[in-house]
């Protein structure tokens, strides 16, 4: 029995041999059987594509398989940046979807360190930070945080675990009155300032190379 890749017609094996350098691929054969399976370690998206199992016959037998390899994917609602008022409640949302069964468990991070925090569906209602994950074809999990302070702000994270996914970002910041939209108008108007400054000093050597300039042509 042979396994071809149609893409490339590339004999990935025969029997229990293996021809290609790429050691994620491994037949196997159950003893006593005429069973034989194909596995691919650590799939990619590249791997999706049709495979053909061959059977050394006159005439010869063949059995094509699909290969769909489904990307999976992880989204913060509301990023990639929010504004929470400090005292309030931070609340994160974390889809995961197109997965080929749901992740054992979610994890949230805050700037690269795990979070401690309780499961709000088993204990105390009263813990500052929760976590709620409701696994399935869609997983959700929720991450609150109440009576935000200032130590909460952070680029936060939230990663399934297997790693299906890629983890899925979103930066928060905490205001201590301030209004976000009067913040990034101030950022930009900084921004202007710096670009005005360096505007004025490459004027002021402009004119001082030409002052110079002339100097040098009344000699």
């Amino acid at each position: 029995v042979s396994w071809v890749r149609q893409r490339d017609l590339h004999i990935i094996s025969a029997g229990e041999y293996v021809y290609t350098s790429d050691q994620r691929f491994r037949p196997k054969h159950v003893d006593n059987t005429d069973e034989w399976y194909l596995y691919i370690e650590y799939v990619q998206k590249e791997d999706s594509g049709i495979y053909e199992c061959q059977v050394s016959t006159e005439p010869k037998m063949s059995l094509p398989f699909y290969l769909n390899v489904i990307e999976a994917k992880s989204e913060i609602l509301g990023g990639p940046v929010i504004y929470v008022q400090s005292g309030s409640t931070i609340n994160l949302t974390c889809i995961i979807n197109q997965t080929a069964s749901p992740p054992l468990f979610v994890y949230w991070h805050r700037d690269e360190n795990v979070l401690s925090y309780s499961d709000s569906s088993t204990s105390d209602s009263s813990s500052r930070v929760q976590v709620k994950t409701a696994k399935g074809p869609i997983s959700v999990s929720t991450l609150e945080i109440r009576d935000a302070k200032s130590a909460d702000v952070g680029n936060y994270s939230c990663r399934p675990v297997p790693q299906y996914a890629d983890p899925a970002n979103i930066t928060v910041h905490v205001l201590n009155g301030e209004n976000p939209a009067a913040m990034q108008h101030s950022n930009h108007k900084n921004t202007l300032t710096s670009q005005s400054i360096v505007l004025t000093v490459t004027v002021l050597l402009i004119v001082k190379g030409e002052w110079i300039n002339f100097l040098m042509s009344e000699r």
